[in-house]
């Protein structure tokens, strides 16, 4: 990493790449937890994993496919605790990266708003008074 003096250090985002609803068969119990949420069908719901904690269990992404980045989407995140799954951040935005930054051991996620500046983003960072994801008020970009 390289750090100008007046320059803001660049930090590596990594995409989210979501999948549609039926190709999670495997993990039958993701889509049928979503599926039960008003909006989300296994017709027109994409889900991404990431692991954003690193403790080897994937957290899931979840957002309906009618919404578009003009408009923006609903994006759920989704959490697996043992048999059974909880939200654990419900957030909109145009498009969504993961942060290689962490609060609290887990990765920071970068939310995009604005459709002149693809730069500047609000941050979900995990808020462990309230164990989910919240918005930290400062803008980046």
């Amino acid at each position: 990493m390289f750090a100008i003096a007046g320059w803001k250090t660049a930090y590596a985002a990594q995409p989210v790449i979501f999948k549609p609803a039926a190709e999670f068969t495997a993990q039958g119990t993701i889509v049928d937890f979503v599926t039960m949420i008003e909006g989300f069908s296994r017709v027109n719901t994409d889900i991404a994993q990431i692991d954003l904690n690193n403790d080897d269990i994937y957290e899931y992404i979840v957002k309906n496919t009618r919404c578009t980045p003009a408009k923006g989407c609903t994006y759920l995140i989704v959490a697996q605790n043992k048999d059974d799954y909880t939200i654990i951040g419900t957030f909109s935005g145009k498009n969504i990266s993961i942060s290689d930054k962490q609060t609290h051991g887990i990765r920071d996620i970068l939310v995009y708003n604005k459709n002149l500046n693809d730069y500047q983003h609000n941050t979900l960072k995990w808020n462990m008074q309230k164990m989910q994801y919240d918005f930290n008020q400062e803008q980046a970009g």
